[in-house]
């Protein structure tokens, strides 16, 4: 069975911890290209981990999204690699 979320593009952010980290795993498990953001690596590397190894997608930012320019520039890039943003968790 094919998951609704293959081919699907969304980012997460707060993605390091909390909801935040446990909707961007469920999310990459079902197939969608995760891409993390949120300030502290080690925990989005782990979760990059068990992304991949459930045959999902991830990418990681790692900033603060208070800083809007960046933001802004990370949604662009990403809609610019991908083709499209499917799904914003924030």
């Amino acid at each position: 069975m094919v998951s609704q979320l293959a081919n699907r593009t969304a980012i997460v952010t707060g993605a390091s911890s909390g909801i935040g980290r446990a909707i961007a795993e469920v999310l990459g498990s079902e197939g969608a290209h995760i891409f993390l953001i949120g300030r502290t690596m080690q925990p989005m590397e782990e979760s990059k981990v068990k992304i991949e190894q459930s045959g999902g997608r991830a990418s990681i930012a790692n900033f603060d999204i208070r800083e809007i320019a960046k933001l802004q520039h990370f949604i662009a890039e990403v809609q610019q690699q991908t083709g499209q943003l499917s799904i914003l968790v924030n």
